[in-house]
This record gives structure tokens, sequence and C-alpha cells, in this order.
């Protein structure tokens, strides 16, 4: 409200004062007489060559009330500045605090806090004025060449050169776009992924058996959602899907898993190996082998002549394995010596008893752990009887060697 209406304002209300007070003069004069005097605003039509102008409104009927004080009311319709009512017809473009939806943008200004001067026009020291040399925080952030420091690289992009909106005062960011950063939803060199971009990936291509792959505010996936869902690796058996985990078998082992013997092992498909099978059987007069899962050989029984090839002359009563044998197609067993094919070549290795030349290694000396026979490969089958030894070739030949009474 300007400073003129509150003076209309205490002079009314002075003179309301004093109307109430008996007032004696020689001529007697009182309000109504249709003359104003002394302690009176007007009386009647004498409104003493006052207008509502004198007033600062912009025009409208003044009038006198029955006190003798001054009637605004058709002053007040027409409006003042000050009345909090934008006049535009009067000039007005603001009155306190109206400002017409107006702010510092609106008027080409940086931004800040538009405010209304007393005379009903807007006072924009509050503004921020983009060229005029200094930077408004937070409305502006540079002024020209004046960029507070600020990079493309600090504002989070990968490269470029910053500038600054010259009328705006604000960072012009459009070089720094072109290098990219965390955010924009595109991939770039060393993100993994950015916003909804994926890059193509799930939980299932990082070998998670599900869950729902997220992109982390760093660029970087996000794999709570799969790691819930487990995958082969993760230390946790996950019964649906897997055998074993890491150390985790679930209290199960080679035996309880119906193998005959073996340490079990988890590989890295969570797929159970090194649990031992027989493959094959072979009993002759005095002992037995077996030929195992794994390619050795495993014999038991009588062995005063080292038909059980573990290098002793010791009988077994449970399977010991034979020395030096490995990656073992078949094994065969005659009455006092043992024979296999190797899957190299079918190379034949015999051991046992040899007073008939049934090992085939061109002495009759008995040999307690696996010898090779001489010049006998491709071999694809063997047979043993009580003193002699025979192969089929795989060419479809038979080789015979021991005894032949």
């Amino acid at each position: 409200m300007s400073s003129r209406i509150v003076q209309v304002i205490i002079m009314l209300a002075g003179w309301a004062w004093l109307s109430a007070c008996d007032v004696k003069t020689t001529e007697d004069p009182r309000c109504g007489d249709g003359r104003m005097q002394p302690g009176e605003d007007c009386d009647g039509a004498d409104l003493g060559g006052r207008t509502c102008l004198n007033y600062d409104f912009y025009g409208g009927d003044l009038a006198c009330n029955d006190d003798c004080t001054m009637d605004f009311t058709g002053c007040i319709a027409t409006g003042a500045c000050g009345d909090g009512v934008i006049q535009t017809a009067f000039g007005e473009s603001c009155d306190g605090d109206a400002l017409g939806d107006q702010t510092c943008e609106s008027r080409g200004l940086a931004g800040g806090v538009l405010a209304c001067n007393d005379d009903c026009t807007f006072d924009t020291a509050g503004c921020a004025i983009c060229g005029d040399g200094t930077i408004m925080d937070p409305f502006e952030t540079c002024e020209g060449d004046d960029l507070q420091g600020s990079t493309c690289t600090s504002l989070g992009y990968y490269g470029g050169n910053l500038a600054c909106d010259g009328q705006t005062c604000t960072f012009d960011t459009g070089n720094c776009a072109t290098y990219g950063r965390c955010g924009d939803d595109e991939v770039q060199a060393g993100e993994a992924c950015d916003g909804a971009n994926l890059n193509d990936r799930n939980c299932e291509s990082f070998e998670y058996y599900g869950g729902a792959l997220t992109c982390g505010a760093d660029c970087q996936f996000n794999f709570t959602s799969c790691i819930e869902a487990g995958r082969c690796g993760d230390g946790i058996l996950q019964t649906w899907r897997e055998e074993c985990d890491g150390t985790e078998f679930g209290g199960e082992t080679c035996r309880s898993l119906r193998h005959w013997s073996g340490t079990a092992v988890c590989n890295g498909n969570c797929q159970i190996f090194g649990c031992l099978d027989v493959t094959q059987i072979a009993a002759g007069g005095s002992h037995s082998c077996a030929l195992i899962s794994d390619g050795t050989v495993r014999c038991w029984g009588f062995n005063s002549f080292g038909q059980l090839g573990d290098g002793t002359t010791t009988n077994r009563l449970t399977p010991v394995q034979v020395t030096g044998l490995s990656n073992i197609k078949e094994v065969a067993v005659g009455n006092d010596h043992s024979c296999a094919i190797s899957n190299n070549n079918g190379i034949v290795y015999c051991w046992g008893a040899n007073n008939m030349g049934q090992l085939g290694d061109g002495t009759t000396i008995s040999r307690t752990s696996p010898t090779q026979i001489t010049g006998l490969i491709n071999a694809s089958a063997i047979a043993l009887g009580m003193q002699l030894s025979c192969a089929l070739i795989s060419t479809g030949t038979v080789r015979c060697w021991g005894a032949n009474t």
C-alpha cells in the first residue's frame, strides 16, 4: 500500500476522533451546514476542491460522508497503486504481491525472485541478469568464459568442451554430450550398461538360473536379483538343477549315489565326477580282475606268481590296483597270469606266471607288475588260457603266445 493511502487513512481516523468531540465556536459551526470548517474533511458538496486523484487514486467520484469525512468508495472502485490489484489500464505491471504470473524467467532474465516496486513497476533486483558479469547462484551457472572451474568431465561426461549459453547463463553441454555420460542410455567404453540399456544381457547370460538384471547408477550391472536365483559356483546347492556346488554335495557320497568307489568331486557344471564304477569283470583259476571306469585295473585273490600285478606276491582278499596301468579298455585273466589292452594304439600288457612264455615279453620270467608284449599293437580283444594268451588284431587276424603242447 502506498504511503499516500496510509496518510489518508490516518487523517480520516483523526477527523473521526475530532468529530466525536463537542466543539464550541462563536459562529456555532456544525457538520452538515454545507461549509467545511476546521476539523472537517468536507461538508456536503464542499470537498475543499479535492478529487480522487489527490489521494493517488486513478479516478472515480470523491464524496463526503454525513460525519464530514471523505467517502472514498467511488475512488476505490477505480483503483490505485497499492491496492493489491493490477490495473493495467493505468500502467501498472504489478501491485504488491500480485505479479500477474510473471517471473524473472518470463521477463527474459536468468532466474531469481521477481518483486514489485511501490510505483507498481517490476523490481528485478532479485533476478539474475545474464551478461552482467555476475553469476547469481543457483540461477546462473556461468557467465561468458567464466565456467566456475567446471568441465565436461566434472559434470560426469567422458570428454568434450564445456561452454556457456549466452542467453541463459547456464552450461551448454552440447559438445560434452557427443562423448556420452553414464545416464544417457547409451553404453560407452567402460560402461557395462546404461539405464534401461543392458547391452542385450540378462541374468542367464552370466550363467545365473534366472532373475532380473538391472543397471546401477554407476552404469555397472546390479546382480542382486540374479544372485537370489542362484547359479553354479555360488556354493549353494540348487537341488532342482545341481548335483553339487563347490564343496556342497547335499550329504551325498559316491557310495550313497550307488557307485562302486571313488571320491566325489564337483565340476564346473555342478555335476559330480570322480566316482568309480566297474565296467568289466574277468575271473581266472585262482584270482580275479576288474576294469574300472577311470581306465585302471583292480585284482584280488591268489598271487604267488604276481598275477595281481601290484608288485608283490602277497595274496589279497580285496581288490588292489595294478601298478602302472591307465587308459585300459579291456582286461583278461588266465590261470596264473593276467593281460590288459590299452586304448593307446591297442598295446597289450601282461603280468604273473611266465613259465611257458605266456606273458609274451620274450622271456619265461614271471612278472609282479605289467610288462608290454613285444611287437604287438592294434589289439581289439584278448583271451587267456591256462598257460597261453591270444589277441584279436584290428585287421581281423589273431596272435597267440605261450604253451603250445
